[in-house]
């Protein structure tokens, strides 16, 4: 018969008849004949072994299956949340052991991460922890006037007197030939009418005077 140390190894699947017994050494198969041991091939592939994928990102959410197949790439997307971006670099650990960067593939700027088949072997632990972002001034905008600005900045118009009169009064008294002369002001309105009542008395004046001079010289 076929020597049996050519077919007969560890993970081989074999058939045989004879009596099966136990005893302390373990299960043991009493066969009639040597030839009736005969190589079987195994018609079914192995079913890969799934392994547990525990992640923790701080500040952030992970978009990945929750389990690992044996010697299959594992991948998965870390997303920052709002205010925040990708860590610059993670943490991988399988069956509790820190593997390299050099090992997995992470991008930063995507957030993606690729665990090559040949390291998924055992639990995956996927630790992240996104950061803050950093608010850079805009130094286009320009800077809010504090309170009174506008004010200061503003042009005096008609209604705004610096004390509450006309600018032409007097803020004083005039002194001539050692006497005190105090001129009240008038506010630029009532000296134009003044003007025009001065000017109509002056014409009704010279028109009487014109008047009597006619009539002498008629007389």
């Amino acid at each position: 018969s076929q020597a049996l140390e050519e077919f007969v190894k560890e993970g081989a699947t074999v058939s045989a008849t004879g009596f099966v017994s136990h005893d302390a050494e373990g299960n043991r198969l009493r066969v009639r004949d040597r030839s009736e041991i005969l190589y079987v091939e195994d018609t079914q592939e192995p079913v890969p072994e799934t392994y547990e994928v525990a992640v923790s990102v701080e500040n952030g959410s992970f978009d990945g299956a929750k389990t690992a197949t044996e010697g299959t790439d594992y991948t998965g997307t870390i997303k920052a949340a709002d205010g925040y971006e990708l860590p610059e670099s993670i943490t991988i650990k399988v069956n509790g052991q820190e593997i390299a960067a050099e090992v997995y593939k992470y991008d930063a700027a995507a957030g993606t991460i690729m665990i090559p088949g040949t390291s998924v072997n055992g639990k995956i632990e996927i630790i992240a922890s996104c950061t803050a972002v950093e608010e850079t001034p805009d130094d286009s905008k320009e800077p809010t006037p504090a309170p009174g600005d506008d004010d200061q900045n503003k042009p005096l118009g008609n209604d705004q007197k610096p004390d509450g009169n006309n600018q032409n009064k007097p803020s004083g008294n005039n002194q001539s030939g050692g006497k005190d002369n105090i001129t009240s002001g008038v506010n630029t309105g009532d000296t134009t009418a003044a003007g025009i009542w001065i000017m109509l008395i002056i014409i009704a004046v010279a028109g009487a005077v014109t008047i009597v001079i006619i009539k002498r010289k008629i007389k």
